[in-house]
């Protein structure tokens, strides 16, 4: 079984915390795994967020795209101006975002169906915040972080989620195409300015 690459969502001392969604084999394996296990860890790997520079700094996550956008609010969100946006689809969301209340996590949440938070999606909470001296990250579904490109300003870059089988760049099964050419998220990622991404490649 391949590995499976997955961002920090917190840190203390030696502790790092991981949040996955039980999607397919590796992740079910993740679940059933009892206190005291042990595992074969690789990390960190590739480049992380910038220091912000913008006026604010709002974190636009989709469901999952929380974990390195929590981490990233936790280090940089109270010392500076900022929101953290969280979109879900439906309640099967509530434990998360009960989760984070009880983490003391100040997070505005959009639910497609309105039964958690606000009813919309993140992208529509960015769009009634954001200003163009604000800077924007972003992690989530591809036809998200493409909604959110469209607002972003200057300052925008965006943590992507892929398949990375070596994690070392060999087999380049997580290129992702910019201007600059085509770059692997493990080594050259996984976060990337958004406005070199080509989303439209990307999507096909």
């Amino acid at each position: 079984m391949l590995g499976r690459p997955l961002a920090v969502a917190w840190q203390k001392k030696t502790t790092a915390g991981l949040l996955f969604q039980v999607r397919g084999r590796g992740t079910e394996a993740f679940s059933s795994l009892e206190e005291g296990a042990t595992l074969e860890v690789r990390g960190p790997q590739g480049r992380g967020f910038p220091v912000p520079a913008g006026e604010r700094l709002l974190l636009a996550a989709g469901a999952m795209g929380l974990a390195p956008l929590l981490f990233a609010w936790e280090r940089y969100g109270a010392s500076r101006p900022g929101e953290l946006l969280l979109g879900v689809s439906c309640s099967r969301w509530t434990g998360l975002v009960e989760w984070l209340h009880r983490r003391g996590v100040p997070c505005t949440v959009a639910c497609d169906d309105g039964s958690i938070g606000r009813k919309g999606t993140v992208v529509d909470l960015l769009e009634r915040l954001i200003r163009k001296e604000d800077e924007v990250w972003a992690c989530g579904p591809q036809a998200m972080m493409v909604a959110v490109a469209d607002l972003a300003p200057a300052r925008f870059f965006v943590s992507l989620e892929a398949r990375m089988a070596c994690g070392y760049g060999g087999c380049l099964g997580c290129v992702v195409p910019t201007r600059s050419g085509r770059l692997r998220a493990c080594v050259d990622g996984p976060v990337f300015d958004g406005r070199e991404v080509l989303w439209n490649d990307l999507l096909h």
